[in-house]
């Protein structure tokens, strides 16, 4: 009986772990870090990254081109764009392709949801790295340096992941 119990125990092992496989969701995206104190702390990012169970197969440092950010924002209005290109052109980025179960969802609740760092948890890039306060920009419209960009959904992630990592 207990050879028995310990077949039937590999077998259904076996079956249940080819079930969970069929069900993961591998998915890629990708995060850069803005100009300023996050930059600083890419190590950091980094390794808290691989601590959550993703993957990094690669990375790269480059400035953006105002094609670049035409892309990914492609709906700011005229003063949140110059803010905007204001900010992100003045240095070099750092560029990092992730790969993970539910990559997106997980980097994303790591980063912070919202642009404003000081609404988003303490454990977030947002909030340990992002800007105090914003920059007024007139009419109600606030700028957040908020330390970094990344995807919120999986349409966004397909539409940066080609646009930063191509190869």
């Amino acid at each position: 009986i207990i050879h028995l119990q310990c077949i039937i125990t590999i077998v259904l092992s076996h079956y249940n772990n080819h079930f969970l496989e069929a069900h993961v969701m591998i998915e890629r995206t990708m995060y850069f870090l803005k100009p300023g104190p996050a930059c600083e702390h890419a190590r950091t990012i980094y390794d808290e990254i691989l601590a959550l169970g993703l993957e990094i197969p690669k990375w790269y440092v480059r400035p953006l081109t105002e094609a670049d950010l035409k892309v990914i924002y492609p709906d700011l209005s005229p003063k949140l764009w110059q803010a905007t290109v204001k900010h992100l052109l003045e240095g070099t980025l750092t560029f990092v392709f992730v790969v993970g179960e539910d990559a997106v969802n997980r980097l994303a609740n790591y980063a912070g949801r919202n642009i404003n760092p000081k609404k988003c948890r303490p454990e977030t890039v947002r909030f340990r790295y992002g800007g105090s306060k914003p920059v007024a920009l007139g009419d109600d419209v606030l700028y957040y340096r908020n330390a970094i960009h990344c995807p919120k959904n999986g349409e966004e992630a397909q539409r940066d992941v080609a646009l930063f990592f191509r190869d």
